[in-house]
């Protein structure tokens, strides 16, 4: 997985140090005689090799410096992180082995726009990153087709209301979503129902308005 600098790299870093904790083989305490863990080179400088940074981790468990203190802390730190989790207070580190990037979503959102082919073809993502990537998709061209209604036509929330049969038709136009989920997601009855009136506005048989509309969304300007 790809994963963004600084909080979301720090909380890797400090998933990685507490693998000794989750084997059962060490407690917090005795993290740092792990030999085989990067945690005892960061409690004993002498022992870095000199590729290794671990500004990252130490930044991620509150802005702590490379020094004795800071190191004490980043300790504590991870010994409050093992508690938390068993509390399920913590998902953020129970989910680090799912999806398909880890960050914020705006990063995951570029990931997505600049290896758009890959992610359309699913290469390098296992189903369940795909199936979160295109739920993403999804959401961002409704957003975008959302975006292009004018204020009185997202005030009319009625089953009825013409906009949700466009944009409903220009969903299923631009993604691979079922009639199903878009009855759902606008209230339009069945799945049955929304198949018929998104022929409806494909034939321009909806009415003028529904025409105007479909042609403003799919319009560039």
């Amino acid at each position: 997985m790809v994963v963004e600098r600084a909080e979301s790299l720090g909380r890797v870093c400090h998933s990685i140090d507490l693998n000794p904790v989750r084997a059962g083989v060490a407690g917090v305490d005795q993290m740092e005689s792990d030999r085989f863990g990067s945690f005892a080179r960061l409690m004993h400088p002498k022992e870095k090799p000199v590729w290794m940074d671990v500004s990252v981790a130490l930044q991620a468990a509150g802005g702590l410096g490379d020094t004795p203190k800071g190191r004490a802390a980043d300790r504590n730190d991870l010994g409050w992180i093992v508690e938390e989790v068993k509390a399920g207070r913590k998902p953020e580190y129970l989910e680090l082995s799912k999806g398909w990037a880890i960050g914020g979503e705006q990063f995951q959102e570029e990931l997505r726009l600049r290896f758009a082919e890959q992610v359309e073809n699913g290469r390098a993502m296992d189903p369940a990153a795909r199936k979160q990537c295109g739920e993403r998709q999804w959401q961002g061209e409704l957003q975008g087709l959302m975006d292009r209604l004018n204020e009185a036509e997202r005030r009319d929330t009625r089953s009825s209301a013409v906009w949700k049969v466009v944009v409903g038709w220009s969903m299923k136009s631009q993604t691979d979503t079922s009639n199903g989920r878009l009855a759902s997601a606008f209230n339009l009855g069945s799945a049955t129902s929304v198949s018929k009136q998104a022929g409806l506005v494909r034939d321009g048989r909806l009415g003028t308005l529904a025409t105007r509309l479909a042609e403003r969304l799919k319009s560039k300007d």
